[in-house]
């Protein structure tokens, strides 16, 4: 629409015009009559009629007819009518709205200023050809009705101003505004109307944006996710949807008319009333964090934006909140997570020391138990070595014994069994060494060939393999060494034969066998220990190496051994220890 400011500059214009126009044409073609309106402007002599009125044809080619040269009979009248005409015309000419008068009774135009050209771009001579039906047709199909409409409104007398789409001669359409007035004479009768045309394209076209704009806007207020209130004299005069949601309403009114105030929790109202107030002298609020009053009274923290804007009521204050709660939530539980780590840290020392202290309890307490179970094993490979002796000892006991007694024992008989006896207790106190530097700790690291060490301890065991009939192949090279603590090795060693000749044993393995092959690869020494026992069942794998696991019954294994195997191997000796299954049963590598 036109601005109401534009309306009163156009009938104002109109008012002028038609009280000059009136003066300047007659409506029933007599009185005064003069030269072209050029030879006015010029005025080199004096014109005066013999009447009243004149009429005006065009706004080049008006003249006056009748005209008489007065010369020296000039008069004030006559003046006062040249200046009027003479402002009339220059008004015309340097206005930006084109003046136009058509005669109700004929039908036709009889005046149209020049600058209808620039607005329509036809000429004042093709518009003053055209009769009204031509006119209507240029007036786009969708504003004829109403032009239509108010022209026969104020037909009888009256004033409109219409605003309507009219085709120039490029095809392209304009918009104009028409300020029109009809005048009638003394017995009410039209006489002719006079029109003021403004092009208004551009201000539609504004107009027309203003409102996509504004559309625009009101969808992205209605879609953000963040809510929205827009705050004119201390009250609420909109709010979103999401500004509904966040304060719990169902419908808009709950919140219209509603002060800031009542919104906000109490303690923010001090603050609240300061940013209003800077806010109103056209500051921008910073962003700050507020609590607002829920409909139901509980409260909610937001973050709080704000920015003023003009508007026809004055002073308005757009508020965009954002729900915080999430926020707070996870700031607080960071903090009380940097408390925790804070805390922490002051402890790891502590901490670190007891942790090391359990371990070194827990492996204190599976090394004496592994120690134990070493004795215990010890003990049975030493009586198995003993029992063969003693019982031959004690043969030679019985038989001298009996000799003694039937008289027989000389000297040769005597020294024979002596020795013998001696051989035997000479066996066993090496078998004694042999244990004692088996058990010793090794303080330092050595150089130690593999295949020795591997062979010295088996013949510690050997009677027990023997005894149930148990084969083993030492197979490989004979010259691969290594750095480390001999008697750790062959303790880990131990462990692996003596669990797989248990297996054999339990499994009742009709041919049993153990294969030990040694080899160096990539400068390290490898170890075989495989049996023919069947193999480890699939799901026991990843725990085998585990402290006090055993697949045996509780009474026959603690679940010791191949942990401490392991541990020496991987922590005393840097090495690996790994365990698969083949064909035939289970192997143990060892790398070194």
């Amino acid at each position: 629409m036109v601005s109401s400011r534009k309306i009163r500059e156009i009938r104002h214009l109109l008012a002028k015009l038609e009280a000059a126009l009136s003066g300047l044409v007659a409506d029933e073609g007599k009185g005064l009559s003069s030269h072209r309106i050029s030879r006015l402007l010029d005025f080199s002599r004096q014109v005066v009629g013999n009447g009243d009125r004149a009429t005006v044809s065009n706004g080049k080619d008006s003249h006056f007819s009748q005209a008489a040269d007065t010369g020296s009979r000039q008069t004030a009248r006559d003046r006062l009518r040249y200046r009027m005409h003479e402002s009339m015309l220059s008004l015309l000419e340097s206005s930006i709205d084109a003046v136009y008068r058509r005669n109700l009774k004929t039908g036709q135009y009889d005046y149209m200023s020049p600058v209808i050209e620039q607005i329509t771009g036809f000429s004042v001579k093709e518009l003053i050809a055209m009769n009204i039906e031509e006119v209507l047709a240029r007036i786009h199909p969708d504003d004829r009705d109403f032009v239509e409409s108010e022209l026969a409104r104020v037909a009888q007398g009256g004033r409109g101003i219409l605003e309507y789409r009219f085709k120039g001669k490029d095809g392209s359409y304009r918009w104009l505004a028409d300020s029109i007035s009809v005048k009638t004479d003394h017995q009410g009768r039209p006489l002719f109307r006079i029109g003021v045309v403004r092009d208004v394209s551009e201000q539609k076209h504004m107009e027309q944006s203003l409102r996509e704009s504004e559309d625009r806007y009101r969808s992205l207020v209605e879609m953000s996710p963040d809510a929205l209130f827009i705050n004119v004299g201390n009250r609420v005069v909109f709010v979103n949807q999401a500004g509904l949601r966040l304060f719990g309403a169902s419908a808009s009114e709950q919140l219209l008319g509603k002060t800031p105030f009542e919104l906000f929790h109490p303690d923010c109202h001090d603050q609240i009333r300061k940013r209003i107030a800077r806010q109103l002298q056209g500051e921008t609020a910073p962003l700050i964090e507020e609590k607002i009053l829920r409909l139901d009274g509980s409260s909610v923290d937001v973050e709080v934006a704000a920015a003023p804007f003009m508007t026809e009521k004055g002073m308005a204050i757009q508020v965009i909140l954002r729900d915080i709660t999430g926020r707070k939530r996870a700031e607080e539980k960071l903090v009380d997570r940097q408390q925790q780590l804070e805390y922490l840290n002051r402890t790891l020392e502590q901490r670190v020391a007891e942790e090391a202290k359990k371990n070194r309890e827990k492996d204190y307490l599976l090394m004496q138990q592994s120690r134990q179970a070493e004795l215990g094993e010890m003990i049975n490979i030493i009586a198995h070595q003993w029992r063969q002796p003693l019982n031959i000892i004690g043969l030679h006991a019985q038989l001298l014994s009996q000799t003694c007694a039937h008289g027989d024992l000389d000297a040769v008989f005597l020294n024979e069994t002596v020795k013998g006896i001696l051989d035997l207790v000479m066996h066993m106190s090496n078998t004694i060494e042999d244990f004692r530097n088996f058990l010793r700790p090794e303080r330092e690291r050595s150089l130690f060939n593999i295949r020795d060490t591997i062979a010295r301890t088996y013949r510690l065991i050997a009677e027990s393999f023997k005894e149930n009939v148990i084969i083993v192949d030492i197979e490989g090279d004979s010259d691969v060494v290594v750095s480390g603590y001999q008697n750790e090795y062959a303790q880990a060693v131990m462990n692996i034969l003596n669990n797989a000749r248990d297996v054999l044993i339990e499994r009742r393995i009709s041919e049993p066998r153990i294969r030990i092959r040694i080899a160096k690869e990539d400068e390290r020494s490898v170890v075989t220990i495989a049996d023919n026992a069947g193999g480890i069942a699939e799901e026991f794998l990843s725990q085998i190496f585990e402290p006090y696991f055993t697949t045996k019954d509780g009474a026959k294994g603690t679940g010791i051994g191949l942990y401490m195997s392991k541990t020496i191997i991987e922590k005393s000796l840097q090495g690996h220890l790994l365990v698969r299954n083949t064909t035939e049963g289970a192997e143990f590598r060892i790398e070194v």
